[in-house]
Formats: structure tokens, C-alpha cells, sequence
């Protein structure tokens, strides 16, 4: 429940039990038991509102770390967070990497990226060092079923993209699936799938 209805409750048990007591009191009703009731749902009701009014000022003021489900924005902001910290992780981003950054993107969402921007973002991530990992692990909650594959999908092409793919960027895909939460069974058919259509050559 949140503070705002905890608040309202609060409120609306001090009306009632007041409301009681105040019967009891003008002789309105004259069994004892309506003063105890009244004095318990007063009680109650005080409690209630403070609690409320607390827990309203924390969802206030408390970072937003969340992300609410059903906000559209996530999976593209996810998506291409974590295609681009796939091409930086050797701290470099090339011009071909940028292209396939944005074709991939546009495949995946219909939408299109410029290049500016990916580039922009590249650099804010190298310079933070993010850990994308953690920054999926926080998103996870927020994408359904779909959108995941999708980002297991994108991460998929952009780590073969040079038609080559070595144990470590397997290890790196194994921990893209492991932060979104990905069933490992489900993981594995989306990976068959995408190899199926494609041929690569394993790097030593």
C-alpha cells in the first residue's frame, strides 16, 4: 500500500473513531463499548496517518534508483547501453563499430539512432567505467520476456559481428544473460537460433 493510502486510512479511521466518541460523549449512544471502539480507532487511525506521512516523504525525497514497468523508454535506453559497452570494451570505439551499433538498433526497434549520440554515450560510459552488468541487474524488473531477448538478441550480433567470436565475449554474453535474468534454457535456444543463421569461426 502506498503512503498515500496509508495516509487516507489513517484519516478516515481518526473520523470514525471521533466520530464515536463524540456519540458517546452527547449520550447519542450510550454503550460503553462505542467509547472503546471510538478511542481504538482514534488511536489506530493517529498511528496510521503518521506512518503514512512518513513513508509519503520517503517515496519523496529517496533517490529514484527504480524504474517503473511500463515505461517505454527503458528497453531502448537498456539496448543501447548494452550494445556499446560491448564494442567499448577495449576502451576504443571504431567508426564501423558506431554503424553497427546503429543498424542493430534500428532492426530491433524500428527506430533510428544517430551516430552522435551513440558516440556521446560511448564516451560518458569509457569515462565512467559503468559496469553494465549492475546497471542490467537494476533494469531486469522492468522489461518483460520479450525485451530481454531482444537485448540477448542485439548482444548476439554485435559481439559477431566481425563474423568471430572468442571465449571471452562468451563469458561477456553469459553475463548479459545472467543480469537480465534470462532462463538459462531459453538463453541457449535464442543463442542456437542466431548461430543457426549465421557462420562463425571461433578465436583462439
Amino acid at each position: 500500500m502506498s503512503g498515500i493510502r496509508i495516509l487516507a486510512s489513517g484519516v478516515a479511521l481518526m473520523i470514525f473513531g471521533l466520530v464515536a466518541i463524540g456519540a458517546y460523549q452527547t449520550q447519542s449512544i450510550t454503550d460503553p463499548l462505542v467509547m472503546t471502539g471510538g478511542s481504538v480507532l482514534l488511536a489506530l487511525g493517529v498511528l496510521l496517518t503518521i506512518f503514512g506521512f512518513l513513508s509519503s516523504a520517503f517515496q519523496e525525497f529517496a533517490p529514484k534508483t527504480g524504474i517503473h514497468r511500463g515505461d517505454t523508454a527503458i528497453f531502448s535506453h537498456t539496448l543501447i547501453r548494452c550494445m556499446i559497452a560491448i564494442t567499448v570494451a577495449d576502451n576504443e570505439l571504431e567508426d564501423r563499430e558506431v554503424k553497427a551499433v546503429a543498424s542493430i538498433f534500428k532492426r530491433v526497434t524500428g527506430s533510428a539512432v544517430g551516430e552522435k549520440i551513440i558516440r556521446e554515450t560511448a564516451e560518458e560510459m569509457m569515462k565512467s567505467g559503468v559496469d553494465i552488468i549492475s546497471e542490467l541487474r537494476n533494469t531486469q524488473g522492468s522489461l518483460d520476456k520479450a525485451s530481454k531477448d531482444r537485448i540477448i538478441l542485439a548482444s548476439l550480433h554485435i559481439l559477431a559481428a566481425d563474423g568471430v567470436m572468442d571465449e571471452g565475449e562468451e563469458m561477456f554474453l553469459e553475463d548479459v544473460r545472467d543480469g537480465l535474468k534470462v532462463p538459462m534454457g531459453r538463453f541457449k535456444k535464442i543463442k542456437k537460433d542466431f548461430l543457426l543463421s549465421k557462420t562463425l569461426s571461433k578465436r583462439a
